[in-house]
């Protein structure tokens, strides 16, 4: 039977209140009572459909079985969709569907474009499931699906009270035959319904102790970044004036994106230009032979237009050219004969990349002529064609082909460009789903093959990070499928590492990273929080790459303007000449906390007993004057106890704040009366201002070094030799010295330990218990190396020990010195 975990926490940080079941919200009781019917449900089907088992499972790694699949339609011959048809969804299905997190349907369609999935209330008003195009299998047994989650804004999708769940229908609509469909989980069901957001956080943990050991007076070089630049961390997602705008007026929208500079200092830095739109406008048509014809209509609109680049100069004096346009959308005529395609990420046929990349080289030139300085310095080739719906060569070829073709369109891309316009700056793959342990680490050669396929023609890479929807970023039941624990280091670190290996340095602009979550409670929005605060920290601490981080939010999304994905509200989204709300939107908590962080780095060392908590707990400090700006992420799944060693005289200290508790989310700004004692909530994010008496020293330099090993995606097992080569090191100024293990494993992690020493110096052991569970898990190890003395210059030889059955990615060197 399923369990519901009644929740008895204290909501308060020393003792004082609980929260006890009957005091819990209607809809997180309702969920309660739902999820305790879902074992009869499952044996009901079981028993109705005898030919085969409706019912799938996961097997963890503890040995407890988890419900993943749960088939509720499986007609003796298959539905016929011609255009549309509906089927009942069964009221017990609709109970207990908010707990899966996909309808799957298989059937004979040509792909996710051709079929489509619907639920329709039982008012008849139907809501789209949005499968963006995707699909899989082989031919007449073909995989698509519909999002649980967009139902949330039904009454069955997120129910307050006991509701009827029935009358609800599912409607297909495209061409083809539907045999089956199903409720799914990819991680399977708990067997207990757990209410951790309600209530405390880790209550259940003790309470951790943290020292971050704070150097005051000395600068420190982040492989050759010494200071914060706020251009490359500080934006949002949109460009700062649409390139085919003629409006030389100040309109509203104007207004709204240049206010998210004024109010918090955070610039428009990315947009989306589909060629449909110069198709539809007429300002480009079809030619022969996949070619567009442009002269005319496209260069008589796009002539230089100084009144629009005075208004782009008055809007955003600090921009200039610094953002990116990202194409999409090809126009019709290059599509591929025969394949359906979504016209707002249509990608050319193989035929017509030369056509393609020719029509995007003179639109390119169109923006620099009309824009002048003010034109994109940055153009990327496609929005995320590392996916099927965006490549559609992953639906038609083999993995292989579709990665061989992307680089190839990324290499004629660029190359047009360049002929045409010298000056702008291509790049991609705008990669999406960066899980690069899928296929044991074949996803990762991909993508080091691209990097090298393309390494004459871009000048840049980009990729995509977005956490899935959980609230715990660490400590879960399995193994993360999030990047902040640990998978963010190890893509990085595996990726530089092998520009450094192949003389191929390049920047990184992250032209958009957050969270999937689109519900709209305080907890998804601390869910984003976390994200974007999260990606914030650990992009700054790859300052020589990243030129460029841009979070998926926008000041106001005029498309969506009810939406949580904005920083300014209107006050009446269908009358927006009413202007904006006064009051604070959850995102004003990210871009308010980050407002005044300015100045050189220094170090902000963080101690713990245990090696993981330390780990899980990322700072960054800068000084401006007397000033320290110091924040801090507690990504533990406990609670911390903060000590704050600032080494110098402090004048005052205050703190900005934003935590969940009791399942709401907090913003709060204090004084800080004592830097010793900081009670810090599970995944809370703080930013502390920090005066220092006037005149403190501010004379010293620490620079940080990284280096990588030549080896990568290296077998794991004992005995594993890898070789770094340091060509810039000085043993009499090295203060100290961390080797990082990048590691993973595809389904469950590691028992066991793992073992590193450095030319025959032991340098630790450390257990890998805490990732011997179920999911993939790609992840990093750091070890202190006590007595620096033990490197060298030139090639060092590093031994790691570990269970076999995953990959060593690389290993990485980090040397901080005088």
């Amino acid at each position: 039977m399923k369990k519901f975990k009644w929740i008895i926490l204290s909501l308060f940080i020393m003792g004082g209140a609980s929260l006890s079941a009957s005091e819990l919200p209607p809809n997180i009781l309702e969920n309660a009572r739902c999820f305790e019917l879902i074992d009869d449900i499952t044996t009901d089907y079981t028993n109705k459909f005898s030919s085969f088992n409706p019912a799938g499972y996961i097997t963890k790694v503890n040995g407890e079985k988890n419900l993943q699949k749960l088939t509720f339609f499986y007609p003796t011959e298959p539905l016929v969709v011609n255009g549309q048809n509906d089927i009942d969804l069964p009221a017990d299905a609709s109970s207990i569907m908010r707990f899966f997190t996909n309808f799957y349907y298989v059937g004979d369609f040509e792909n996710g474009n051709a079929m489509k999935l619907y639920i329709v209330s039982p008012d008849g008003k139907e809501h789209l499931l949005n499968n963006h195009g995707n699909s899989w299998g082989s031919v007449g047994k073909k995989v698509s699906h519909g999002p649980i989650s967009e139902t949330a804004h039904l009454p069955a999708g997120a129910p307050t009270s006991q509701i009827d769940y029935s009358g609800y229908k599912l409607r297909f609509k495209g061409e083809g035959t539907v045999a089956q469909v199903y409720l799914w989980n990819h991680s399977g069901i708990a067997t207990e319904y757990d209410a951790l957001a309600y209530g405390v956080i880790g209550a259940d943990l003790p309470i951790e102790e943290v020292k971050i050991k704070i150097d005051t007076k000395t600068n420190l070089i982040l492989d050759g970044h010494g200071e914060f630049e706020a251009d490359v961390y500080k934006n949002l997602h949109a460009t700062p004036i649409s390139l085919m705008s003629n409006t030389t007026e100040i309109t509203s929208n104007d207004k709204i994106s240049s206010k998210a500079y004024e109010d918090w200092g955070f610039e428009a830095a990315r947009g989306t230009y589909r060629f449909q739109s110069f198709e539809e406008s007429k300002l480009i048509t079809q030619g022969d032979n996949g070619y567009s014809k442009i002269e005319d209509a496209l260069y008589e609109q796009y002539q230089p237009n100084p009144k629009l680049q005075q208004k782009f100069q008055n809007l955003f004096p600090t921009i200039g050219n610094d953002y990116v346009a990202t194409f999409d959308g090809w126009p019709s005529w290059q599509w591929e004969k025969g394949i359906t395609v979504d016209k707002l990420s249509a990608s050319p046929a193989y035929e017509y990349f030369d056509a393609a990349a020719d029509i995007a080289a003179h639109i390119v030139k169109a923006f620099n002529t009309k824009f002048g300085d003010y034109a994109p310095k940055y153009i990327e080739v496609k929005n995320e064609p590392t996916i099927p719906n965006e490549w559609h060569f992953f639906n038609t070829e083999s993995k292989d082909v579709a990665w061989n073709y992307l680089e190839e369109f990324h290499n004629k891309m660029a190359d047009a460009i360049h002929e045409l316009n010298p000056n702008t700056l291509v790049g991609g793959p705008s990669s999406a789903f960066m899980y690069l342990e899928n296929d044991n680490f074949n996803e990762a050669k991909y993508q080091l093959d691209f990097i090298d396929a393309t390494k004459n023609s871009l000048d840049w890479y980009s990729h995509h990070f977005y956490e899935n929807s959980n609230l715990l970023v660490n400590g879960r039941k399995d193994n993360s499928d999030g990047f902040l624990s640990g998978r963010f280091e190890a893509v990085m670190d595996l990726l530089i590492g092998h520009m450094e290996n192949t003389d191929n340095i390049k920047p990184f602009l992250i032209t958009e990273a957050g969270n999937y979550n689109n519900l709209h409670t305080d907890i998804d929005y601390f869910q984003k929080l976390t994200a974007y605060n999260g990606y914030m920290l650990r992009f700054m601490d790859y300052p020589e790459v990243v030129d460029m981080y841009v979070p998926y939010l926008y000041a106001l999304a005029g498309w969506a303007a009810d939406r949580n994905i904005n920083l300014y509200q209107f006050v009446n989204s269908k009358n927006q000449n009413q202007g904006i709300k006064d009051q604070m939107t959850y995102a004003e908590a990210y871009v308010d906390i980050w407002k005044d962080f300015d100045g050189k780095y220094i170090l902000s060392d963080v101690v713990a007993n245990d090696e993981l908590v330390e780990e899980r707990v990322f700072t960054k400090a800068v000084r401006d004057g007397d000033t320290i700006y110091l924040a801090v992420h507690n990504l533990n799944p406990a609670r911390v106890e903060l000590d704050l060693d600032f080494g110098a005289n402090i004048v005052s200290a205050s703190k900005k704040q934003s935590y969940l508790e009791n399942a709401e989310l907090y913003y709060k700004e204090e004084i800080v009366e004592d830097l010793d004692n900081i009670y810090m909530r599970a995944q809370e994010m703080a930013m502390f201002e920090i005066k220092l008496q006037e005149g403190t020293a501010f004379d010293g330099a620490l620079a940080r070094e990284s280096y990588y090993s030549t080896q990568q995606l290296v077998d794991s097992g004992a005995n594993k030799i890898f070789t770094i080569n340091v060509d810039s090191f000085d043993n009499a100024k090295n203060e100290v010295a961390t080797l990082r293990v990048n590691f993973g494993r595809e389904t469950r992690g590691f028992d066991g330990h793992m073992d590193v020493s450095i030319n025959g110096t032991h340098i630790g052991t450390r257990s890998l218990e805490y990732t011997n569970k179920s999911g993939d898990i790609f992840t990093f190890m750091d070890f202190d190396i006590p007595d620096t003395s033990a490197i060298k210059y030139g090639e060092n030889e590093i031994t790691v020990s570990m269970p076999t059955g995953g990959v060593i990615s690389n290993v990485k060197l980090i040397n901080y010195y005088r």
